[in-house]
């Protein structure tokens, strides 16, 4: 009886520890991703001087985005500055929670992940020019939307643009009501594939997400910054 125990729980560890893999549309059976995405991070504006300096402050240079094997999701901002720039952003899907952290201070901004800071307004024609990045062929999703006015936003117009590569997907189903930043819509519409290349156009300033290096199995710990002491403030 101890015999049958070991390999039934032999058997439970190998299954948990097994990726989940989905078929391309030419057969090849692909693991879902999980791992780190690195980033660079740039800001543009046709007002010169009145947005690339204070963006690039607060967003610094590079974002590794992280996907862990439950799925929580983190984004860790690197070259910020150490006064007004983030730190991290966590999204945590058992307490249904998004956590954002800044530079200057220890304290956790919580709101819920099924809150909305956007919306969308409508699709985008999207660019007939194929975009190649990392030797991928992307694809893009593009829409029109409008910020959530809250204290830190204003509810101004913006056009988002989403590039992916199929074959970077993960499990779209864990993501369902994960609201912010209409994570589960590109999710969706894209059958889980994340992006490579992101877009943020408020036509004063844009700011670009660019995918530099993919880290399979990689993943950054920030637990300590995450730490459940850490002082908490809830919207």
């Amino acid at each position: 009886m101890k015999y049958l125990y070991s390999i039934l729980f032999l058997v439970s560890v190998l299954s948990i520890g097994c990726n989940k893999k989905f078929t391309t549309p030419t057969g090849e059976k692909i693991p879902l991703f999980r791992g780190t995405i690195v980033y660079d991070i740039e800001v543009e504006s046709p007002l010169k001087g009145k947005y690339e300096g204070n963006l690039a402050s607060v967003l610094g240079n590079e974002m590794h985005l992280t996907i862990y094997k439950n799925g929580d999701i983190q984004r860790l901002y690197k070259g910020s500055d150490s006064t007004v720039g983030y730190d991290i952003r966590y999204i945590d899907l058992e307490d249904k929670e998004v956590l954002e952290k800044y530079n200057d201070s220890d304290s956790l901004h919580i709101h819920s992940l099924e809150k909305r800071n956007y919306s969308k307004l409508k699709d985008l024609r999207t660019s007939n020019e194929s975009l190649k990045l990392l030797n991928r062929e992307l694809k893009q999703v593009a829409i029109a939307a409008q910020e959530s006015p809250y204290p830190m936003a204003n509810g101004n117009f913006l056009a988002i643009k989403y590039w992916y590569d199929e074959t970077i997907r993960i499990d779209k189903s864990k993501y369902t009501n994960v609201n912010d930043e209409l994570f589960n819509y590109y999710i969706e519409e894209t059958n889980g594939a994340l992006f490579l290349k992101y877009e943020l156009d408020y036509y004063t300033y844009k700011v670009t997400y660019t995918a530099k290096d993919i880290l399979p199995n990689t993943y950054l710990k920030s637990n300590d910054k995450l730490d459940e002491e850490a002082p908490r403030v809830k919207e």
